[in-house]
């Protein structure tokens, strides 16, 4: 019974890490492109590229540690059909 109990533990703990590790690996790729949107924006200057950035942004530092995989590839869109970096 206690090493039933221990396997399911076990299987429910390595889902949540599993799920960690592929937000914080998304997470670092979601970084990686917007330090690249930001070249191109400072060169561009547009001024809806970069509110968007900035939106984005202040999105990742204030908000992106409590926010789900799939909320943080629906920003990591925004990316891709803003800017066509596809965040992985």
């Amino acid at each position: 019974e206690d090493i039933d109990k221990m396997i399911e533990d076990a299987e429910k703990y390595r889902a949540q890490d599993d799920e960690l590790n592929a937000k914080m690996e998304y997470k670092t790729s979601f970084e990686e492109a917007l330090f690249t949107v930001q070249s191109k924006v400072a060169e561009s200057n547009k001024e809806s590229e970069v509110k968007e950035l900035t939106d984005l942004m202040d999105w990742l530092e204030l908000d992106s540690e409590s926010a789900s995989l799939d909320e943080m590839k629906k920003r990591g869109r925004i990316i891709e059909d803003t800017w066509g970096i596809i965040v992985q």
